[in-house]
């Protein structure tokens, strides 16, 4: 059993990186990493501040936020993980299929993006997750054809899933590469279990994910 325990370099699946805005930089405060932009909306806000828990590899569970390092260099980056090794991940119509199996989701409400148009929230649950989490869509979610996750790596998705700079990344913007772009496990920092500080101070302590429930009812 591997247990994560450091920050080591990521090799990401295929040999391309993945292409992310998503940083976040080094607190003040030891082991803390403040979130800097957009792609785990509207889970994680930037501002928000995380620290991240060790988690072994028997540990690693679909729905769980993990946070790794990107190769030469400082930042870290936190996506969701949408398939173990051995999963055949799929996107069609805004869906993910994992191993055949649709996650349901539903539509929760909406807020404002930063143009001033709609973002809309919606409840979403893995099949295997524990709970649901909420993901968010300003509009078009592009198909990803289906691609099995490799031994000892994780398939991550973005919560806002219009960034399109997680797992997705190589299959859209590489005419016929269609396995996915995946990162080792053993490069994974920990999990991320909820927020140690925020701008207001609202969602402070506060479960990040819901009941497996809310994706359906």
């Amino acid at each position: 059993m591997v247990m994560v325990v450091a920050i080591l370099a990521v090799v990401v699946g295929g040999g391309y990186g993945l292409v992310s805005s998503m940083t976040a930089q080094r607190a003040p405060v030891a082991g803390a990493l403040t979130i800097a932009v957009n792609d785990m909306l509207p889970t994680l806000r930037p501002g928000d501040v995380v620290v991240p828990a060790k988690v072994s590899e028997s540990g690693l569970k679909r729905g769980m936020i993990v946070a790794f390092r990107i190769p030469g260099s400082g930042e870290i980056r936190m996506f969701r993980i949408a398939g173990l090794p051995g999963d055949k991940i799929a996107i069609q119509r805004g869906i993910v299929s994992i191993n055949g199996e649709e996650s349901p989701r539903r539509g929760t409400g909406t807020e404002k993006n930063a143009a001033g148009g709609d973002r809309y929230l919606m409840a979403e649950h893995f099949p295997g997750e524990d709970g649901a989490h909420r993901v968010a869509e300003d509009g078009f979610v592009p198909d990803v054809a289906p691609a099995t996750v490799a031994a000892g790596r994780v398939y991550l998705l973005a919560d806002n899933r219009d960034s399109q700079t997680d797992s997705r990344a190589t299959a859209q913007m590489r005419q016929g590469i269609t396995r996915p772009q995946t990162i080792r496990i053993v490069d994974i920092v920990g999990r991320i279990d909820t927020i140690t500080a925020s701008a207001d101070g609202s969602r402070v302590g506060q479960p990040l994910d819901l009941p497996a429930s809310a994706a359906t009812q």
